[in-house]
């Protein structure tokens, strides 16, 4: 009799291993199927229209043409890309534009004009852009 009740004893234990095991399975089966696959969002061209010089306190419109396009393997939501005029260690925000979801391998391009000599007042010498996807988060 002793062996008996020892062997149940046993079944009960595996039976309740068994169950402990396919549970803890499940919930990270689970989890796993809830994360979603990360967005990448990247500038990958952008295009700058005006003149190519300006003259100390001289105006001008300049059209910065951009496209933005999601590398990742899961969907982007809604965000912002901004251009910035780069000079040595200064950065001016030049354009700011929405960009709307992007599905995987999708992109988005777009066209922002501004005069940023009616607001600012910019050093002597050469500069540089600087396009930065998915701004809102960065």
């Amino acid at each position: 009799m002793m062996i008996r009740a020892g062997l149940a004893g046993i079944r009960e234990s595996v039976a309740a291993i068994a169950i402990l095991l396919f549970v803890s399975l499940l919930l990270t089966s689970a989890s796993a199927l809830a994360k979603k696959p990360p967005a990448n969002l990247q500038p990958v061209a952008a295009d700058l229209e005006g003149q190519p010089y300006a003259f100390w306190g001289e105006k001008g419109v300049i059209t910065v043409e951009d496209v933005t396009r999601n590398t990742g393997p899961g969907r982007a939501a809604p965000s912002l890309t901004r251009v910035f005029l780069v000079h040595g260690a200064q950065q001016w925000l030049l354009a700011s534009r929405p960009v709307p979801a992007l599905g995987p391998g999708k992109s988005h391009r777009d066209k922002s004009s501004s005069d940023p000599f009616a607001t600012h007042e910019y050093p002597i010498g050469a500069y540089s852009l600087r396009v930065c996807a998915d701004a809102s988060t960065r």
